[in-house]
């Protein structure tokens, strides 16, 4: 641990590098031999795996300021959680989503669940040539129940279908 750096409450596995000027909340997990570089931020929920790097400058957030104002409190925050040897390139954002272990960043990335699932069809029908949809794509990054709209030109939205616990458990 590099000095000047906040550490609040969070736990560090074995080997852990944390570089300076870099602020870890509450509740943060890092794996052994991870490397965050600094000026980075890792805000509450996220958990990052084993033998990861984080690139200097990235930064973690867990409100998506959905409806267009501050969460208000940890009960509307998200999740983050990055697999085992992953690498994050230099001042990435990181909105509340899953990354994979093996996955590469690339640096000044904004990650969000679009960019999983642009990534994903990328991969499945550019780099492995398979002539496939985009829809499974989609679906599995986002989850949940959604109204999918794919458009002509590739692009696509996704709207959350909201729904009563009553009326999930009779669809489950």
């Amino acid at each position: 641990i590099i000095e000047p750096s906040n550490l609040y409450e969070c736990s560090l596995a074995d080997y852990v590098f944390v570089g300076p000027f870099v602020e870890i909340t509450k509740g943060v997990e890092i794996g052994n031999s991870t490397r965050i570089s600094s000026h980075s931020f890792v805000c509450e929920l996220v958990k990052i795996g084993n033998k990861c790097f984080i690139g200097h400058g990235v930064m973690f957030t867990n409100d998506t300021f959905s409806n267009g104002k501050l969460g208000g409190g940890k009960k509307n925050w998200k999740k983050t959680l990055i697999g085992n040897n992953v690498l994050i390139g230099s001042n990435a954002t990181i909105l509340p989503v899953k990354i994979n272990s093996g996955c590469v960043i690339g640096a000044g990335s904004v990650v969000t669940k679009d960019f999983l699932a642009k990534e994903s069809i990328y991969l499945e029908q550019t780099l492995l040539k398979e002539n496939v949809g985009v829809q499974d794509q989609i679906l599995t990054v986002y989850g949940g129940f959604n109204h999918v709209q794919i458009l002509a030109d590739g692009t696509f939205h996704v709207n959350p279908i909201q729904l009563s616990k009553e009326k999930k458990k009779q669809i489950l």
